[in-house]
């Protein structure tokens, strides 16, 4: 989406359910890590509620990331489930009462945390000032797990 334009057929193929194993849209949520230039975000897709979510740790909101995506889902039900899904029932939101962070740098460590703690049914209960043991942790959780080869 680096051009803001959506096309579904560049991305039609990564959620085939041979390749993952699974219909990602009967996930009762899916979180996607968005890139956006110089900063990292996370969408949350809430199937089950019609809802999706925009968690950025500096508040902004980003309304066409928000409508590709919607876009996306509406599109992957027709293709994947031959249904026809009403983009009007989806709900957009931009959550406010959320960590932030503090500096220019630890955003990816926010959308990782973010997408932890919300897929575990966690309040999000940490602050900038957690950032360094996050690091820490994931470096940490890297090493026990080891490196796949590709």
């Amino acid at each position: 989406q680096d051009s803001g334009k959506y096309e579904y057929s560049n991305v039609r193929r990564w959620t085939l359910a041979k390749k993952l194993k699974y219909d990602v849209l009967r996930c009762e949520k899916i979180y996607v890590p968005v890139h956006q230039r110089m900063h990292w975000v996370l969408a949350e897709i809430d199937v089950t509620n019609k809802r999706i979510s925009y968690y950025d740790s500096l508040l902004g909101e980003c309304r066409t990331t928000v409508r590709n995506l919607k876009n996306w889902v509406i599109d992957e039900a027709k293709n994947k489930l031959n249904e026809d899904w009403d983009e009007d029932e989806w709900e957009e939101c931009y959550p406010k009462d959320i960590p932030q962070q503090m500096n220019g740098c630890d955003c990816g460590v926010f959308m990782i945390k973010y997408a932890d703690y919300l897929s575990a049914g966690a309040e999000l209960a940490f602050t900038q000032k957690n950032m360094e043991y996050f690091r820490q942790r994931i470096v940490s959780d890297i090493l026990d797990v080891g490196v796949a080869d590709a």
